[in-house]
């Protein structure tokens, strides 16, 4: 995380300093949480294949945020999966997209696996 939001700097939750590259069967990813989605040019995606957005999805925020999820995946060129748990207030829907494509697990805990191939 690079951008820490108030309630979470509040809870004693610092800020990262950069975003790691990780690297799993040749496919180089990034994971973004929570609030450093917003602050998307800081992401640089040159080096990447797709991105893993960690977030809490609620009933008010989900179709916003799955439209910004498109336009980034769209303008950009990159896949993007959003892993969203279920608790609280949080009501699940981890999603995958790409481009104008989107697909999401209902409100139900799961596990939502997809294959990438370079």
């Amino acid at each position: 995380m690079l951008v820490a939001s108030l309630l979470e700097k509040e809870k004693g939750i610092k800020a990262g300093d950069a975003f790691r590259i990780f690297e799993r069967n040749g496919m180089r990813f990034k994971i973004v949480i929570c609030t450093d989605f917003r602050y998307q040019e800081s992401i640089h995606r040159e080096d990447i294949n797709f991105l893993v957005w960690v977030t809490h999805f609620s009933a008010e925020n989900y179709g916003r945020a799955v439209s910004e999820m498109r336009r980034f995946s769209m303008r950009e060129r990159i896949q993007v999966m959003a892993s969203s748990p279920v608790c609280g207030k949080n009501i699940g829907m981890s999603t995958y997209v790409n481009g104008n494509d989107v697909f999401s697990l209902s409100s139900y805990e799961g596990i939502m696996e997809i294959e990438i191939n370079s």
